[in-house]
């Protein structure tokens, strides 16, 4: 069973991994596309730091009114030498507002997915935040990649370097 508390430090482990491949990007790289309607790489990283604390504001709360303040908030505050504080407040709201919700209210509680269907909040927020971080994840990494940037299934599933092959 999924409790809050693992919820939480794996929400945390992406946001390490996110920080740890946005650490690859440089400045010069952050106006480069995959194509010319695809994110760049800096409205990637932008949309990144509340990707996750929106949708968890609206299926705790019900309504989509708390979250976009909160992503108005964190997101004014975005610059690319800002990111990785960016990353860690919307942890810290992250922590903050799913901390007390009990196993009980995960498993009778209900809420609205985005797409309409109603299910026990523990559901929502696996499947409306959890998963859409590690979506991210996987985009920034293969973005980032497609940029020119040479990185290895380490960076993306273990959020470091691969470790130098011997000779």
């Amino acid at each position: 069973m999924i409790t809050t508390e693992s919820l939480i430090n794996g929400l945390q482990r992406e946001t390490d991994i996110i920080k740890h491949i946005a650490s690859k990007v440089s400045v010069d790289k952050l106006d480069w596309r995959p194509t010319p309607t695809q994110r760049s790489l800096g409205e990637l990283l932008h949309y990144l730091t509340a990707c996750a604390i929106t949708p968890a504001y609206a299926m705790v709360d019900g309504n989509w009114d708390r979250g976009k303040a909160a992503e108005e908030e964190l997101t004014a505050q975005y610059s690319f030498e800002t990111f990785e504080a960016c990353m860690d407040r919307q942890m810290d709201r992250l922590h903050e507002l799913l901390s007390p919700i009990t196993p009980d209210e995960a498993m009778e509680k209900t809420t609205t997915l985005p797409w309409g269907e109603e299910v026990p909040l523990g559901v929502a927020l696996i499947e409306a935040v959890w998963k859409c971080f590690c979506t991210y994840r996987v985009t920034l990494f293969i973005t980032t990649k497609e940029s020119g940037v040479p990185l290895t299934s380490h960076n993306l599933w273990m959020g470091r370097d691969a470790e130098p092959a011997q000779a």
